[in-house]
């Protein structure tokens, strides 16, 4: 039974994975259509997200902040 209560205290709404990482809730929706952030699980009509998504989020950002300052640099 610890084992439910503790996946359940780990799931986020996307407001709350936006707030954690600083992204918008389009890119977040951006990145999980291109196959980059996995899809939310679904409960009911409402999706959470995970640590796990976190962390992916986390990546995918770091990887635009590279991109974009190699892009700065080349200019």
């Amino acid at each position: 039974m610890s084992e439910a209560k503790d996946v359940a205290t780990e799931l986020m709404t996307l407001d709350e994975l936006t707030r954690r990482v600083g992204v918008s809730v389009r890119n977040v929706r951006f990145y999980t259509t291109r196959g980059l952030v996995p899809a939310p699980i679904r409960r009911g009509r409402s999706g959470y997200y995970t640590s796990d998504h976190l962390a992916r989020l986390e990546l995918v950002r770091e990887g635009d902040r590279w991109l974009t300052s190699n892009l700065e640099f080349v200019r």
